[in-house]
């Protein structure tokens, strides 16, 4: 039996049943409100649209290869949150807003996606599938977004990723000492949620930057 065989089997074990909320906030991080300078000397006309909706997710294996074995799911309003960060950081940034302006920005929220996996062993993964015990997990969030900016009759475009990373640990029947739910800390739930927030806040910065550099 293969390392990967073996790792669907204690995935399934570990996180199999009914698709779970994930408990998603929209809050822009106090580095990101610091660094952000107010512009009231230009005006611009702004648009946020999304290629991604609000619903189940399945999260992929490491490196996005493939989804989870038969992982049932988070449901989520991550799109909603993510589109809720970068509007709010606009009507911070910018004091006059006019969809007539001739500098245009658009913003498009690509990709979303997570990742989640563990980095233990294939005989441990086995063993805690058939006996119980534990696994170190690893949790990604990740957020693409694409800018364009119409300025002076030049269009200038920019792909942006914002990524975050925790861990995990999953107790299975006994010997969860140091588990995660043992030991009354967040949920995988809280995991992700936490790290979709930081990849938005992410993306917010890289954005801030992007314009900064082209002067606004």
């Amino acid at each position: 039996m293969g390392t990967r065989t073996i790792s669907v089997l204690a995935m399934i074990v570990v996180i199999a049943g009914c698709a779970t909320p994930l408990p998603v906030t929209s809050t822009l991080n106090d580095f990101v409100m610091m660094n952000t300078k107010a512009n009231s000397g230009i005006t611009i006309a702004y648009s946020f649209k999304s290629e991604v909706k609000d619903s189940t997710i399945i999260p992929y294996t490491e490196g996005k290869t493939a989804p989870v074995m038969g992982h049932s799911g988070y449901t989520h309003t991550s799109t909603a949150a993510i589109g809720r960060m970068i509007n709010d950081y606009i009507s911070n940034k910018f004091m006059n807003l006019d969809p007539g302006a001739d500098t245009k920005l658009s913003v498009t929220l690509k990709d979303f996606w997570l990742e989640e996996y563990s980095t233990s062993s294939g005989g441990k993964m086995l063993a805690v599938a058939l006996v119980g015990g534990e696994i170190d997990m690893i949790c990604i969030a990740k957020v693409k977004i694409h800018v364009a900016l119409e300025k002076g009759g030049e269009i200038i475009e920019r792909m942006i990723t914002g990524s975050s990373e925790d861990t995990y640990v999953s107790g299975v029947g006994t010997g969860t000492s140091s588990s995660n739910i043992y030991k009354g800390k967040n949920s995988v739930q809280h995991v992700h949620a936490g790290n979709i927030n930081n990849a938005g806040n992410k993306a917010v910065m890289m954005l801030n930057a992007f314009l900064e550099e082209n002067g606004l």
